[in-house]
């Protein structure tokens, strides 16, 4: 498998669990942030007279709604993910969407008048992303991207929520969990009932704390451990097995993901380079800021720029 292919694969077990209901409050959810989307419209207000416009790495399409709200007649969104994008048809179906990684991006050059990133941009590989952009940009078009800022507080949500999700992983809940189930339908083999009990009580109570302390997929993973026991009559060990296989496998991509956001974050030193890099391909005007919250908190660059000519 390539590196492209196994990033699509990644980033379609990501927006699979982001779509699914029951795992989606134990994910960092920034795409309905209301101070994030006050920047997109006051922004974006001010280019309505662009015609074209691209959401690069889109997503469920946070910004290309905001885009469609405010009547940009021709809105395009691009991501490897192709359950980002069916995420993305499945409200805005007339916007216009392809599947590709940003190192290759399938559009003409000198494309389109405006391109937008929500914390999408900084994934790729950095001096590809900066070439394929810099190409697909009219003249006098625009590019403004929000990307991940080290030490943000998003940057900090994410590793604290990393943090958690793998201490579930190493509590060893899922073994012992399916031990007891093992013991309490008859299918236990040699391991005695003591034993089991024992060691799945042990593991409750520490995934209990951590329930206690931050919920999401710890109190989701405890809740339905709890209906499938007392259910457990009803199911054949399969698939109880079988449902928690599905959250140790949801867990596993969750890090991943987790592990991703905290490697593609830009500090200063990235930012400067990118920034220079953008200049030489002819994005003039560049510049880079950092958006804040009522509250003072980081939330990411703003990263804004004009390609040259006319």
């Amino acid at each position: 498998m390539s590196d492209v292919d196994k990033t699509e694969q990644d980033w379609d077990n990501y927006w699979q669990g982001r779509n699914n209901p029951s795992q989606a409050s134990a994910l960092v959810n920034v795409e309905k942030h209301e101070e994030i989307r006050s920047f997109w419209v006051a922004e974006l207000s001010m280019l309505q007279n662009r015609n074209l416009a691209l959401d690069l790495a889109c997503g469920a399409g946070t910004v290309a709604q905001i885009l469609v709200e405010l009547d940009f007649p021709n809105v395009h969104a691009v991501d490897i993910s192709e359950n980002a994008l069916n995420a993305l048809k499945s409200n805005l179906d007339n916007v216009t969407t392809k599947q590709s990684a940003l190192e290759n991006l399938p559009y003409e050059s000198s494309s389109f008048d405006i391109v937008v990133s929500q914390y999408g941009f900084e994934y790729g590989e950095t001096e590809n992303v900066i070439e394929q952009v810099s190409r697909i940009i009219k003249p006098s078009g625009r590019l403004l991207f929000l990307s991940h800022k080290t030490g943000g507080a998003i940057h900090t949500e994410v590793i604290s929520r990393r943090r958690e999700i793998q201490t579930i992983r190493d509590i060893g809940y899922f073994d012992s969990a399916r031990k007891i189930f093992a013991v309490a339908m008859g299918q236990a083999g040699e391991t005695s009932t003591d034993e089991a009990a024992n060691e799945f009580k042990a593991k409750r109570i520490q995934l209990e704390d951590l329930a206690r302390r931050s919920g999401g997929l710890a109190q989701h993973l405890l809740n339905g451990s709890r209906a499938l026991y007392d259910r457990r009559m009803h199911y054949d060990l399969a698939d109880i097995y079988g449902w928690l296989d599905g959250m140790e496998n949801e867990i596993a991509r969750f890090i991943g993901r987790m592990k991703s956001m905290e490697a593609a974050a830009l500090d200063e030193n990235k930012v400067k380079r990118i920034e220079t890099r953008f200049r030489q391909k002819g994005i003039d005007a560049f510049s880079s800021r950092i958006l804040r919250d009522n509250h003072q908190n980081e939330l990411g660059w703003i990263l804004s720029g004009t390609r040259s000519g006319n």
